[in-house]
């Protein structure tokens, strides 16, 4: 009875684990990988983003697409 109780609580905790790998941990980190995407995205834009009446229709629209398709994400 001593070695059932041990291998079903063990297996209870694997599975608790899991479960707060795949519906905490993961999700948090997926976040920050986005946030660094946006974050890298303004920096490499933000000629753009500042002076928005001095560059192009295409580049202007280029720019808030990506920002646009990142934050969405």
């Amino acid at each position: 009875m001593q070695t059932f109780l041990t291998i079903f609580s063990g297996v209870i905790i694997f599975v608790v684990g899991q479960i707060t790998v795949k519906m905490v941990i993961e999700p948090v980190q997926e976040m920050k990988k986005t946030i660094e995407k946006i974050k890298t995205e303004v920096h490499r834009n933000s000629f753009e983003i500042h002076n928005c009446s001095v560059i192009g229709e295409s580049s202007k629209k280029e720019t808030i697409d990506i920002l646009r398709n990142l934050s969405a994400s």
